[in-house]
């Protein structure tokens, strides 16, 4: 008799033939019965085998473990264009923009309706008459101050541009007379024929300024460069006495706080020339030129140069105590001057708590206490003023001494 073994594998044979000759799919039954690990087991399945290893050259080893990644573009792409910052308009801006959206919508209704001629419209719309010439003129109104500052920084910094490109000292002073001393002779010639018309004339305009709004500024900027940049402290003392003595209206536009303390900081430092900026500070008050923090640094570091006993030109000129005197009229040239609230009247009474810096100060009649005077006073007077007292006691009780 045959085992059981033996009759499963003969009835595996023979499914496995017949499904393999009707064409049928690769099923097999012997993955359907239980069966014991065998050497031939590999032969009875009627699956496709492969040759292909993952190692082959058709197919990469880790092409499957990418194969769920989609080519997706990025969600967040960077803006190509820059974009500048925003801001917003004015009320005056935005006001002006409404009229000229109503005008512009105005005319456009009143064409479709037929109202207004064709000629009508074009003196409406048209530019430079009617209503647009004074929308433009409203809008030059208020930002006509602020382009006025914005373009005279512009101004300067071509300027100081200009100067930097210059590579020596001559070329530079030869900048300075043709586009800064030069500049301002035309500004004064153009203000005095503006002035003169308009007294012809009698109507009163808007006059040309009579110094360029950047002169001042390169005044200071020259001195400092000829002193510093190219260490010529003659051209930059120079340069500020040829402002002085071109015209009066540059001495009195181009001197200004800056001028003067590069020329008091040009005496000190090149010369050590303490009378030259006592004379500075001097000419500044007398021509109600005012001093900022700079001119209170400068003279700052005067004092500290003469407290550290620097020699200069004027010691052996001057005595130290004239010296001294020098260096105390400048500090008090540059002191600030008390206000009005600090300064305390002459009808002003102390207070109570302020008695005592008064009152107990003062010598007293008859005192015979004073400085370094460590010797006890005479008390002689003492016994008297106690018997007199004592008289006065018993008197006021009806006794008789």
């Amino acid at each position: 008799m045959l085992s059981r073994s033996c009759l499963r594998q003969l009835v595996a044979v023979r499914w496995s033939h017949e499904a393999s000759a009707s064409g049928a799919s690769s099923f097999s039954l012997v993955h359907s019965l239980p069966q014991k690990p065998s050497s031939r087991r590999r032969s009875l399945s009627t699956r496709p085998s492969s040759s292909d290893s993952i190692f082959s050259k058709r197919e990469s080893a880790w092409e499957h473990v990418f194969s769920d990644v989609q080519d997706r573009p990025s969600p967040y792409t960077a803006s190509q264009s820059h974009r500048g910052p925003q801001q917003s308009m004015t009320a005056r801006e935005s006001s002006a923009f409404n009229e000229m959206f109503e005008m512009i919508f105005d005319a456009v209704t009143a064409q479709e309706s037929g109202t207004t001629s064709v000629s009508s419209s074009d003196s409406a719309v048209g530019v430079g008459r009617g209503g647009i010439n004074d929308l433009i003129g409203k809008l030059r109104k208020h930002p006509r101050r602020l382009k006025w500052f914005s373009d005279s920084d512009e101004i300067l910094d071509r300027q100081k541009e200009a100067m930097d490109l210059c590579t020596t000292d001559h070329e530079l002073l030869e900048w300075a007379t043709r586009e800064v001393f030069g500049e301002s002779q035309r500004y004064e010639n153009e203000a005095r024929k503006a002035i003169s018309a308009a007294a012809v004339s009698g109507t009163l305009g808007d006059l040309p300024m009579l110094q360029p709004p950047t002169y001042p500024h390169l005044v200071a900027l020259l001195m400092r460069a000829f002193r510093d940049k190219y260490n010529d402290p003659h051209l930059a003392l120079s340069i500020f006495d040829h402002a002085r003595h071109l015209s009066i209206a540059s001495y009195v536009f181009g001197c200004s706080t800056q001028a003067y303390n590069e020329l008091i900081e040009t005496r000190w430092k090149s010369f050590r020339d303490l009378k030259g900026v006592h004379d500075g500070l001097e000419e500044m008050k007398v021509n109600g030129v005012k001093v900022d923090s700079r001119t209170r640094k400068i003279v700052e570091e005067v004092r500290r140069e003469v407290g550290g006993q620097h020699l200069w030109v004027e010691e052996s000129e001057l005595g130290s105590g004239e010296i001294w005197n020098l260096l105390a009229k400048i500090e008090q040239l540059v002191a600030k001057t008390p206000t009005k609230a600090s300064v305390p009247t002459a009808t002003q009474q102390p207070t109570k708590w302020d008695v005592w810096k008064t009152t107990n100060l003062e010598d007293a009649e008859g005192d015979e206490w004073g400085f370094d005077r460590w010797e006890t006073p005479d008390k002689r007077s003492s016994p008297r003023r106690t018997v007199s007292n004592d008289r006065r006691r018993s008197s006021s009780f009806g006794l008789k001494a």
